[in-house]
């Protein structure tokens, strides 16, 4: 396999700025409609026609875990897919699945098929995923890929802000609008809501989405790799970047009119290269140490990370449903989800200042950020029980700002950890184990509440959170700062080779 070393310093020297700015708005379409999504959902439980669909509100929360369970599923798929046909035609191939769940969403008419739109609007999700933070990650320079993940976070932030002002609307207008239900929550319309903003961005990506450029050159398309290389310069004001593989000394000593028909038989050679046999083979890095042990410690914080993010998503508004509790100027538990979610913004900013600090790893960031979100986790029954409501609503906030930092880095450390061949499927592996804490997370919370109450509940989370810091701290390698190209053997990236 053709060696992508070249890779590194050329996307740095493509720099950083319009084209990676557009490139969030091309993939930022399903992760903007899920984050919406995910918060509507998690809202209107009670405002389902359940008796009608002749199901229980225990059935309904199974809808939440329905959701995780197509994202486990979409994720691994979405991964392997990525890494096989490309990064572009997997994004877009999210944003036509993303219409068609939204349409069946909006439409559904029972329970099942709300089970089914559930699973079908998760494994969309899924599926983007791995491609969309492969495409962001593999067309920064070193130095800003944690800024792009962190940007890409605020378009998911902007989603849930979004979503969480749409069931605000809807739950406090005062208007019967058409075909509400008896409760007066329009829960179709909030649905159709939630994906209408994402609609011109899908329409504007599949005109001007490109691939990848790593991904390319690991196809063996170098021409297509470098022309992709060529246009993100251009689009950052930037002349064209030295050290294109023109000059590879794969074309020494061959006159210029013969440079083209070499570099077209190289390339093809290099794709009929690239079948399942060669797929597997590069998994096998896997089982190779450091990144067998990482990949098991990513697991778990990837587990615990879903199990803490979205059990507040999805337990906060029906927490502060039972408990009536006025908090000042907050007075209905919609205002208060909202408010909770805008503390998503300190969380981004917290990723952003541990990512752009040199002396911080990634591995003590984690740490520190997990032993946060186990601090208010366990604070806020402790507060409740005592009647401090306003200081366990205010540990509430500081818990979504610390998962939401800790999700932002855990996926710039998975991403760094893997080589391009694998980068994909590395992802959607660990995301997928992951998905295992989302899909618990529902159904602990009713067990619990069952139960215990909802301080069972959070004491899960708190005690998940305090293990996972230290599975953090207990990685074998440190990825912050070190290059994201391949190894010599083209098959593990340069840390891994590194280790050996």
């Amino acid at each position: 396999m053709r060696s992508l070393t070249w890779l590194d310093p050329v996307v740095d020297r493509c720099g950083f700025g319009w084209f990676q700015m557009l490139l969030l708005v091309q993939t930022g379409a399903t992760g903007f409609a899920s984050a919406a999504v995910f918060v509507i959902l998690g809202s209107m439980v009670n405002h389902l026609p359940l008796d009608k669909w002749g199901a229980t509100r225990a059935e309904a929360t199974l809808l939440q875990s329905a959701i995780f369970i197509g994202v486990t599923l979409g994720t691994l798929v979405g991964g392997v897919f990525a890494d096989r046909h490309g990064r572009r035609p997997a994004v877009l191939l999210s944003y036509t699945m993303l219409v068609v769940s939204a349409g069946i969403l909006v439409s559904v008419q029972g329970y099942k098929v709300m089970v089914f739109a559930c699973l079908l609007f998760g494994a969309v999700a899924g599926f983007s995923l791995p491609a969309m933070n492969a495409l962001l990650v593999e067309n920064s320079p070193a130095g800003h890929r944690g800024e792009l993940v962190c940007l890409s976070s605020v378009l998911w932030f902007i989603g849930e802000l979004y979503g969480a002002g749409c069931v605000w609307f809807m739950a406090e207008t005062g208007t019967m609008l058409p075909g509400a239900p008896a409760t007066g929550f329009h829960w179709r319309a909030c649905f159709a809501l939630g994906f209408l903003p994402a609609l011109p961005v899908i329409i504007y990506a599949f005109f001007s989405m490109q691939e990848s450029p790593r991904f390319l050159a690991s196809q063996g398309r170098i021409r297509e790799a470098e022309k992709a290389l060529m246009y993100m310069a251009a689009k950052n004001g930037i002349p064209t970047p030295a050290g294109m593989p023109g000059s590879s000394p794969h074309l020494d000593g061959f006159p210029a009119q013969d440079r083209e028909l070499q570099m077209e038989l190289i390339e093809e050679q290099e794709r009929e290269n690239q079948d399942w046999q060669k797929t597997l083979k590069s998994l096998q890095v896997l089982n190779r140490w450091p990144v067998n042990v990482s990949t098991a410690f990513l697991m778990i914080l990837c587990i615990v990370c879903n199990f803490a993010y979205y059990g507040l998503i999805f337990a906060l508004p029906q927490i502060l449903h039972d408990q009536k509790s006025s908090i000042g100027f907050l007075g209905s538990p919609s205002v208060q989800v909202f408010t909770v979610t805008l503390f998503k913004v300190p969380g981004i900013m917290s990723a952003f200042f541990l990512l752009r600090t040199p002396s911080v790893g990634h591995k003590t960031s984690l740490a520190i950020l997990l032993g946060i979100s186990a601090v208010c986790a366990y604070a806020y029954p402790q507060l409740i029980s005592i009647g401090a409501v306003s200081a366990a609503f205010s540990s509430a906030c500081f818990l979504k700002m610390a998962t939401s930092a800790t999700f932002i880095i855990l996926y710039v450390f998975v991403l760094e950890v893997y080589p391009t061949q694998i980068r994909s499927t590395g992802m959607a592996i660990c995301t997928m184990v992951g998905r295992i804490g989302s899909i618990m997370s529902p159904l602990v919370h009713s067990y619990a509440v069952a139960h215990a109450g909802h301080s069972a509940y959070f004491l899960c989370i708190s005690g998940a959170a305090f293990a996972a810091g230290v599975a953090a701290l207990l990685m074998p390698i440190e990825t912050k700062g070190m290059p994201l190209g391949e190894g010599e053997d083209g098959e593990t990236s340069s840390l891994l080779w590194n280790k050996k």
